[in-house]
């Protein structure tokens, strides 16, 4: 996969394949820093709405 072009899903996929023992999803991005995959990411995508201000008095 060529850089800056995969999904969290792909970035989960390769690490699991490369495993033989079930990862918790803190251990599966922790072998993907490892292996520098999560410099492969896509970094664009939907923003999230805003939270509203609860703190604002009325």
């Amino acid at each position: 996969m060529s850089s800056g072009n995969i999904t969290f899903l792909d970035l989960a996929e390769s690490v699991l394949q490369n495993s033989k023992d079930p990862l918790t999803p803190e251990e599966i991005w922790n072998r993907a820093e490892q292996n520098s995959i999560t410099k492969q990411l896509k970094k664009y995508g939907r923003a999230t709405m805003p939270t509203p201000d609860l703190k604002k008095s009325a």
